[in-house]
Order: structure tokens, then sequence, then C-alpha cells
């Protein structure tokens, strides 16, 4: 089901680093797979179907190594969580998400595990595997979350909740492994194919472009930034706000939805 690689060196300053990034077919894990393919990075990725992968291959023809992995199959986590162990990474971005939004319930239990596995589950799995050695050699780990993560929302009760634990997961890893660059990223809507996919309704119109986030959060990737990001003013005000005025901003979406 996968493609073997060669395990990689430790990447040294100047040199090709040895990026690992889940979700590299479409949105910010397409463009940072871009710009690290395009800065003469090695990339190791994942994709959801052999189609992608021909495709990936296409465009990428050297220095990507591509994984089929369906990340909402466990089983097909674990296998590559077993594959990837050892492997030098200098560099790994858990990019990935899910959604399928609607109130609780009527949101099917099925896809509430498919959210909990890709965005949860998947990168602990990868994690197990992999922290020994980015530990060992201080490497960097950037966690994907999102503003969804700080407070409650109409119609995105689980996807908040697994984004919230991905947040939480970020503070543990910098406690338990000290010599990890630990990078999570909480940022807001991004107009990617991710939120026709999860049927969210949403005013793509007002959402940042794909292009402009995937560059900023390779930026503070490769500048070896740590803790929180929200990469733009805006959503570092929204956060600031969710964080400092949570029951406020929960009485102004129930005041805003009840009319």
């Amino acid at each position: 089901m996968m493609r073997n690689e060669k395990k990689q060196p430790p990447a040294k300053t100047g040199h090709p680093e040895h990026f690992f990034i889940t979700g590299a077919t479409s949105g910010i894990g397409k463009v940072l797979a871009e710009q690290a393919w395009k800065n003469g990075h090695v990339i190791t990725a994942t994709v959801r179907t052999f189609q992608q992968r021909e495709e990936l291959s296409r465009e990428f023809p050297d220095r990507m190594y591509l994984h089929v992995c369906d990340l909402k199959k466990s089983n097909d986590v674990e296998a590559l969580a077993l594959t990837l162990r050892g492997q030098n990474f200098s560099r790994v971005v858990l990019n990935a998400g899910y959604a399928s939004l609607g109130k609780i319930h009527a949101t099917p239990h099925t896809e509430t595990l498919n959210m909990f596995q890709v965005n949860l589950f998947s990168n602990l799995s990868l994690l197990r595997s992999l922290a020994p050695a980015l530990n060992r050699n201080a490497a960097s780990v950037c966690l994907v979350s999102s503003l969804a993560a700080r407070i409650p929302g109409r119609n995105y009760a689980a996807y908040g909740m697994t984004k919230a634990s991905l947040s939480y997961l970020a503070g543990a890893l910098a406690i338990e492994y000290p010599e990890i660059n630990i990078l999570c990223a909480e940022i807001g809507g991004i107009d990617t194919p991710f939120h026709a996919k999860a049927g969210s309704g949403f005013d793509i119109s007002r959402f940042k472009d794909a292009e402009k986030t995937g560059k900023r959060l390779y930026r503070a990737i490769v500048a070896g930034k740590k803790g929180i990001v929200t990469l733009f003013p805006d959503w570092y005000v929204a956060r600031w706000f969710l964080v400092h005025f949570s029951p406020l901003a929960l009485r102004i979406q129930r005041t805003r939805h009840a009319t």
C-alpha cells in the first residue's frame, strides 16, 4: 500500500531538510509542500488515493516520497506510523483535517468518529512513532489547529472538540519533549475545498487565500517559531478575544442565532 523510502540524515543549516506533511494534496498543505520543494527540500507526504499519488508524482518528479494512507482508517495510520518509525525528519507538519458540520443530533456518529480519527487520533499515532527521533534530533512539529478550538459554535461541536484537543496536545508535547520545537497554528477560515466537503454553507468570500496563508505558515515553520501562531492580525485579535472574553463571545453567539 505504501511506498518505501530510505532514511534521511538529520538536516543541517543551509542543507536540504526533510519535511513530513499530511494533507498535502490541497489547501495550505499543498502550498507548504510546494514551498518546501521549491526551496530544495525533501518531502514525505500522505495522500488518500493512488490517483492523488500519481498526480503529485507528476507535479513533483523528485524529492517527493508519497504514502497512500486514508487517515480515516486507523489500520492505515498505524501501518504508516510503523513505516515511518525512526525516520529523521527535520520538520513535521500535521495539517490534514476533516469536518462534517451540523447540529449534534444531526451528525452521524460515524462522521464524529471520522473527525476524531483524522484530526486527532491519526496525529497521536504518528507522533507516538516519530517523537523519540524528533526529540533526539531537536526537530520541529507544527500542528494545524483552528480558532474553533477556542469557543463552542453552532454546527461544529465535534469538529471544535477535535481542534481543542489538538491545541492541548501541542502544549503537552512542549512539556514532554523539550527538545522538539512545537508550533500550533490556530487559524480561521481559508478558501479551500475543505468547506465544500464539510457542507459548511459559510460565505467563503470573507475567508483567507490559501496561497497566502500557506506561505505565511511556511515562513513561520522555517523561522523556528514556537507556541501559538495565528498568521494574520485579525485572527490574532479574534483569538485574544475568545481566550479572554469567552462568556461574552458565547452570549453574542446565542443572541445572534436567536434572532
